[in-house]
């Protein structure tokens, strides 16, 4: 027995965020002991187990019946792109340091009194 599930990522404690990782995946459980009610554990009598009649109707839901059992589970994220932020260019660097350079000299010529 499968189920399969998708949909959105997000550790930011809010499920389903729109900027969310897309995830898709499956849960599976493999049935290997008699259901509660004795009958072995195949498609059909899990759901004539739930819904006797084999449609269910609304006091199906309100029994209170369940079966517990263990699945295993695989799932896969894809993260969103990437988008580096742009780092500042090397020439404006370097013109910074320049002019930095020169008002320090002119700075310390004048405070010593040499004068420019």
């Amino acid at each position: 027995m499968g189920l399969s599930v998708n949909g959105k990522a997000s550790d930011t404690g809010v499920g389903g965020l729109a900027s969310g990782s897309t995830y898709t995946g499956g849960f599976s459980d493999f049935f290997t002991t008699p259901l509660p009610n004795g009958m072995a554990p195949t498609p059909q009598n899990i759901q004539l187990y739930f819904c006797p009649t084999g449609t269910c109707e609304p006091g199906d839901y309100a029994s209170g019946k369940s079966i517990t059992s263990s699945q295993s589970g695989s799932f896969t994220a894809e993260p969103k792109p990437f988008i580096p932020l742009p780092e500042p260019s090397t020439v404006v660097l370097s013109s910074l340091g320049t002019l930095m350079m020169m008002l320090v000299g002119t700075w310390l010529l004048k405070s010593s009194g040499t004068g420019a």
